[in-house]
């Protein structure tokens, strides 16, 4: 006997919290493996930035057994100026990537499905924007796939292109290949550093310990250039509410780790990682502006760089963007993509006319070294 398929959305928050051992059992065996996917990540999302937005988490069932689910929201915003009803994963630039929580064997079943059910339900949004999918997996050509099928207006654009490091080998090896420029560099940032006192470099990864170091955190963030531009780790309520709240959350399928550059007892520098088994990820890092001419952040990389290849990590993923100081470690990208899915009804189309004709158009005019006689 087949079984059927069904798809279930859940609205409420308490629906979704009495998933967690269903939700973090499927994640197992999930194509993409991420604590990042996990149900521990999203619930500590929501209840920092939930406010505003409404849970449409679609559930996938045959029989009985969960074989799929889709981490989404819905809320009110604007694209391209004009207002829009945006259905989108649970996500924000906090988010290394996302993606559908579905078995790879599942997946040419279940994707079909959550899209035939959202185009069931397309007076309720107007742009599905999935954001971050790492390329490569089969989820997106499964997307596409479906949208060619059915003749749905949608776009894929080039999203984080994001540096990673291996790190199985051994650290002199990789050391030793790195160029003179570079190494003579960091020795200059750390005899420099240490002419201004004592440097102590420590790590703290248990929950009790990384909550208390929080505060300390959010203060050297508040003095750091990030601050100026509302971008700090502690720039906001809700940030603060998340990353102190997210040790506690990932824990088994993650734990946070915190690196701290302390000079004469002082906490000058940190940075915030995500660490899944072999797998590291580099979620946050500030350091104090006043000491930029010592090069903290630096000195703070480099021990921890070199602590990654002395540890069982074989992984290290500097996520973000590819900005100067990550590719100085390694030239290696993780790339991912974001599609964008409009709905069947006039205002959507207006919507994708402008996204597909329009914008690419003006950007052209801009970029033309004509564009002055075309403003003119």
């Amino acid at each position: 006997m087949i079984e059927e398929l069904s798809i279930q959305c859940i609205s409420r928050f308490e629906d979704f919290v009495s998933l967690e051992k269903d939700w973090n059992r499927l994640l197992d065996s999930n194509e993409i493996d991420s604590v990042f996917l996990s149900h521990g990540w999203f619930k500590c999302f929501w209840d920092a930035w939930g406010n505003g937005k409404k849970l449409r988490i679609l559930v996938a069932r045959k029989g009985n057994r969960l074989v799929g689910l889709a981490p989404l929201m819905l809320y009110s915003g604007r694209h391209l100026g004009l207002p829009a009803k945006i259905f989108s994963f649970i996500e924000n630039d906090e988010c290394p990537h996302c993606g559908f929580v579905v078995p790879k064997k599942a997946v040419c079943d279940v994707i079909p499905a959550f899209f035939d059910y959202i185009y069931a339900h397309q007076k309720a949004w107007d742009i599905l924007v999935l954001r971050k999918m790492p390329v490569g997996i089969s989820q997106i050509d499964y997307i596409k796939t479906h949208c060619h099928q059915n003749k749905n207006k949608w776009l894929d654009k080039p999203s984080l292109s994001s540096p990673f490091l291996r790190t199985e080998s051994d650290w002199e090896s990789f050391y030793s290949g790195k160029s003179q420029r570079f190494k003579k560099r960091i020795r200059y940032m750390q005899n420099k550093i240490s002419k201004l006192g004592e440097i102590i470099i420590s790590e703290s990864h248990v929950p009790a310990e990384v909550k208390e170091l929080m505060e300390q955190i959010y203060a050297v963030g508040a003095r750091s250039w990030k601050a100026r531009v509302g971008k700090a780790i502690g720039s906001s309520v809700q940030n603060r509410r998340f990353f102190s709240q997210l040790p506690g959350a990932l824990a088994p399928e993650g734990k946070v780790y915190i690196w701290l550059l302390r000079l004469n007892n002082q906490l000058i520098a940190f940075e915030y990682h995500v660490r899944q088994s072999n797998v590291v990820y580099a979620l946050r890092s500030s350091f104090d502006e006043a000491y930029r001419p010592w090069g903290p952040g630096s000195v703070l990389d480099f021990e921890v760089v070199r602590s990654l290849f002395k540890s069982k990590v074989n992984h290290y993923d500097m996520c973000g963007g590819p900005y100067a100081h990550k590719l100085r470690w390694t030239s290696e990208i993780k790339v991912h993509v974001d599609i964008m899915v409009f709905n069947r009804r006039l205002y959507a189309r207006l919507l994708y006319f402008l996204e597909n004709c329009i914008k690419p158009l003006l950007k052209r005019i801009l970029k033309s070294p004509n564009h002055e006689a075309f403003v003119k």
